[in-house]
């Protein structure tokens, strides 16, 4: 989980998570500094949420239905995006 380069402060995985949905700022709640996402964190944002995707839907397709295949295909992308939070890293941004 990231911390806050300020003081230190692990940020929420909530928040992390909220941020990560838009590539937006977090704010820490301790000292109130900004941080930005990383370029190379959205760019692992990305692939954790859509490389799998793809993989499962178009490589290896299990199911004969295909809304099975979508429905699975999703899930599956849904859970690389609720563990974005442990690898994405920020930076300290200034106003």
């Amino acid at each position: 989980m990231p911390k806050c380069k300020n003081c230190y402060t692990r940020l929420k995985w909530s928040q992390i998570l909220k941020a990560n949905m838009s590539y937006s700022m977090t704010t820490c709640e301790h000292c109130g500094a900004n941080h930005q996402i990383t370029w190379f964190s959205r760019f692992l944002v990305t692939l954790l949420t859509t490389v799998p995707l793809i993989i499962f839907m178009f490589v290896l397709t299990p199911f004969t239905n295909a809304f099975l295949t979508m429905a699975s295909g999703l899930a599956i992308a849904c859970v690389g995006f609720l563990l974005t939070p442990f690898v994405v890293n920020y930076e300290e941004k200034h106003k």
